[in-house]
């Protein structure tokens, strides 16, 4: 944060999302802070659901997520 600051920086987006200053750059699977896989899938599908959907066919509790948001 001290970096954007000195550099005048925009802040990036990711911080604007659910959680955003909580998870900040880790990576966008592990939603810190969420109580639950499910929860976290939530978060990152409302984020951008084409993450979500893209990851249906590699991670097996996000396909889980969406059969279960039907």
């Amino acid at each position: 944060m001290a970096h954007i600051e000195h550099f005048n920086i925009k802040l990036p987006p990711l911080y604007k999302w659910a959680n955003g200053f909580q998870v900040g750059t880790g990576p966008w699977a592990a939603r810190e802070h969420t109580g639950s896989i499910q929860k976290g899938w939530e978060e990152v599908y409302n984020i951008n659901p084409s993450i979500v959907e893209r990851a249906v066919r590699h991670i097996t509790s996000a396909a889980k997520f969406l059969e279960n948001s039907k």
